[in-house]
């Protein structure tokens, strides 16, 4: 019988590396209080020597101290832009000795004298800053949790004060996963941010050429091509493709982790929804897969969204052929229905693995524990259950500022991008421009998310070199490979022309 999933489910398309934490799932519940706050900052924290704020709740996160914007249509001042001064703590601050936690960002730098409006977004008491992503669409949900995480972010800092005593204001636009939308949504905002932060979309093609002849900061993680690849976009954890010489390069980490950990089957199946960013993934992996020697025994870059019966003869097909492993470039509904389709038929391949959206509460519950034993994913974050600072950091804010949400790996991506951010903000001075934010980025080396992530450098503009991969095991995430840390054995790929 053909099987469908209600529209209320979350659904994802994997666009990237991604995992989930051993025996937990990534779904963050309420907090409960402000008590055993990770990371709290102690009250002489470091500062330019203001005295600490105080937080404006008594619950940091219990409403945000600046509403989002979305759709607004007021102007913003633009003013000459003003030579960045900083405090001798945050010269010689670096990323592996940056404080995350939200109180001791704001007391980097305090109080409002000498603040101006020195570039697009930025005025005496705040930051503007856009983020363009796909929250509805074809594959509605997918997205929205980087949009939350973006702002649990800026809402913690925000109860502090702020960043030198400017409040961050995150104006939100929805591209609808369109292209044009897209590019409409950057137009409108450009004039309007400071920089975009943790936009995240299978439409950010759109709005590309915009961004980069107005010299705007781009900090997030790319799903297409050309905004891998523009000059102006900043990620935490590196870009989707890299583009040299007209050739196209994905990182080959997880595929060596692959065979390493003897999980690399001597043949595979390839399939997609048929977008085409999705069909672009799924065929540049099969390129690298059968250029390690993997034997190729079927495609399909066609898949509609929520696909319902169409599973059965895609799983019959592959059956057939006796595929020893098969790759997704599918949401969950779709993975979940071709996982129950498989279980009907008693077919368990050695390998069925996606990317990083997948690796979400709802995939185990739509497909069923018993369907979705052995399902895998692989991610460049350490799995959600762990204990590093930057994950503990990361589940309080979600927990106390997008209450009883459930994220993905586009969370703790988005997550760590606005972290960035911050970072940058506080290194490009009282009054920071354009330029001086773009030279804050570019002289960030090995970010981590405060070991959230593996290091990665963003001047470099290469791929992902860090991964973790899981699987569902008695209908739980639990991390697979490596035992701990990151497996980083890797480099560029070639994967075809771009």
């Amino acid at each position: 019988m053909p099987r469908r999933v209600g529209a209320t489910a979350v659904a994802v398309i994997c666009l990237a590396a991604t995992a989930c934490g051993a025996r937990v799932p990534p779904y963050l519940p309420p907090a409960q209080s402000a008590a055993g706050q990770v990371g709290a900052a102690p009250t002489d924290a470091p500062g330019d020597g203001n005295s600490l704020p105080a937080p404006t709740s008594s619950l940091p996160g219990a409403q945000p101290t600046e509403p989002t914007v979305t759709g607004s249509h007021a102007t913003t001042h633009t003013a000459a832009a003003a030579p960045p001064v900083t405090s001798p703590t945050i010269r010689s601050m670096t990323a592996s000795t940056f404080n995350f936690d939200p109180r001791a960002e704001a007391s980097y730098c305090t109080g409002r004298g000498g603040n101006r409006a020195s570039a697009p977004g930025v005025t005496k008491t705040s930051v503007a800053v856009g983020n363009v992503s796909g929250i509805t669409g074809p594959v509605s949900g997918e997205f929205a949790p980087a949009v939350d995480a973006v702002r649990a972010v800026f809402d913690a800092v925000n109860q502090y004060g702020g960043i030198c005593g400017r409040k961050i204001v995150l104006k939100v636009e929805d591209d609808g996963q369109s292209s044009s939308a897209h590019t409409s949504d950057i137009q409108y905002l450009i004039p309007k941010v400071l920089a975009f932060v943790g936009s995240t979309s299978d439409a950010d093609n759109g709005g590309v050429p915009q961004m980069t002849a107005a010299h705007v900061p781009d900090i997030g993680r790319a799903a297409n091509t050309n905004r891998s690849n523009a000059p102006n976009l900043w990620s935490a954890d590196g870009a989707a493709v890299v583009v040299r010489h007209g050739t196209a390069y994905e990182d080959d980490t997880f595929v060596n982790g692959l065979r390493q950990y003897h999980h690399l089957p001597k043949s595979m199946a390839f399939l997609s929804y048929g977008i085409p960013i999705a069909a672009d993934i799924a065929q540049q992996n099969a390129t690298m897969f059968k250029a390690k020697g993997v034997s190729i025994c079927y495609t399909n870059y066609s898949i509609p969204p929520a696909p319902g019966a169409t599973m059965a003869s895609v799983v019959a097909a592959m059956k057939s052929r006796g595929c020893g492993g098969i790759y997704t470039v599918m949401d969950v509904v779709g993975n979940a229905d071709m996982l129950r389709d498989m279980n009907d038929e008693h077919y368990k391949p050695q390998l069925v693995m996606t990317t990083q959206a997948a690796y979400s509460e709802d995939q185990i519950n739509l497909a069923g524990s018993a369907a979705a034993e052995g399902f895998a994913v692989y991610m460049p974050s350490a799995p959600f259950d762990e204990t590093e600072p930057g994950m503990l950091l990361f589940k309080q804010q979600l927990a106390t500022y997008a209450p009883g949400k459930v994220t993905n790996e586009f969370g703790i991506e988005a997550w760590s991008d606005a972290q960035m951010f911050l970072y940058a903000l506080l290194k490009a001075g009282r009054n920071p421009t354009r330029a001086s934010l773009t030279r804050a980025l570019g002289g960030i080396r090995d970010w981590t998310g405060d070991g959230a992530f593996g290091p990665y450098t963003p001047n470099t503009h290469e791929g992902t070199k860090c991964y973790t991969m899981i699987h569902v095991v008695n209908g739980q995430w639990e991390r697979w490979w490596p035992s701990s840390g990151f497996y980083c054995k890797g480099g560029e790929f070639p994967v075809g022309k771009a």
